[in-house]
């Protein structure tokens, strides 16, 4: 009985993973609102911040409120190894029935909970906060529909296009994430493909509580090409069917110069058009080369099985 009774003590209603980098300005106030919100839905609740490497003293703040506040748990890697990364520690660590996946700059409102989980306890295993508007800049909306767009035409499945990292999961969606331990992360792809039951709760995104977006557009380029790679074969059908393509052009001109010389006795001329065609040719070879290249590196990375992160300290 006394085992049943600390199982029950030692029991986490609901998890807050929180992947942060150079928030220091904003963890404070995070802190804050996330308490106040999870007291209000559970009996006991925590909240997992995971520094992904930070330049400024996000660190130190973490360290600070987790005196403070003995809900709140701290993890700091040795570097920075990406966001996606970052929630991934976060979720292994994460002891909650339901666990709540949001961004550190407030743009994820903590006040939606509870609608989240209200729903998540309807019946469904995944509940997207599904953006109704977004003060995001027209750059940051257009990259975003950009690739969503381009990812959706080219994935075996579809990923919502309004919605972001901030969502609740149950606990078992949440084992199947941390059994997926491939180099090339993207959490909202990986929980998408696993199919279970979902809903969505709508939500107004507002503008950054302080500092910068740490997403520039080499950043988000870089994450579109590894998540595109990481969830389809596509690009490698379409350099087979670019090269079967190319072939088949390549036949009714060399037929025609074969004809010409055997019955015209006219040798093939014009030196240009033979350089041209040889550069599309080897553009098109490289291409090719470059589409396997990637998904091999990504084996390569994989077959390594190096860990996905390196923890210097926990709170």
């Amino acid at each position: 009985m006394n085992e049943e009774n600390a199982a029950c003590e030692s029991r986490v209603e609901i998890s807050a993973a929180v992947a942060v980098y150079n928030e220091e300005r904003i963890l404070p106030e995070l802190c804050r609102r996330l308490a106040a919100v999870l007291k209000t839905v559970a009996g006991r609740y925590e909240i997992v911040l995971v520094d992904d490497g930070s330049k400024d003293g996000s660190w130190k703040k973490i360290e600070e409120i987790c005196g403070d506040d003995p809900n709140v748990r701290g993890i700091k890697f040795s570097r920075n190894f990406g966001q996606h990364v970052a929630i991934t520690a976060a979720l292994d660590n994460a002891r909650g029935d339901y666990v709540v996946l949001m961004d550190a700059d407030l743009q994820d409102r903590p006040e939606e909970i509870p609608k989240m989980l209200e729903r998540c306890k309807q019946g469904f295993e995944v509940v997207y906060a599904r953006r109704r508007s977004r003060a995001d800049s027209a750059g940051k909306k257009l990259s975003s529909r950009i690739f969503y767009s381009v990812f959706n035409k080219l994935s075996s499945f579809q990923i919502r296009p309004d919605v972001g990292v901030f969502r609740i999961i149950t606990r078992r969606v949440c084992n199947h994430v941390v059994q997926m331990r491939e180099q090339a992360r993207f959490i909202p792809g990986l929980i998408d493909w696993m199919g279970f039951s979902s809903d969505y709760v709508d939500v107004d995104r507002p503008e950054r509580e302080a500092g910068e977006t740490q997403y520039t557009l080499s950043k988000l380029m870089k994450l579109g090409v590894e998540t595109i790679i990481a969830f389809s074969n596509l690009p490698l059908r379409l350099a087979t069917g670019i090269g079967f393509i190319v072939t088949l052009l390549s036949f009714p001109p060399g037929i025609y110069l074969i004809l010409k010389w055997l019955f015209l006795g006219d040798a093939a001329t014009g030196w240009a058009c033979l350089i041209a065609g040889m550069l599309f040719l080897g553009g098109v070879q490289l291409l090719a080369i470059g589409i396997v290249g990637e998904y091999i590196g990504r084996i390569y990375m994989d077959v390594k099985q190096r860990p996905l992160y390196v923890v210097e300290k926990r709170t």
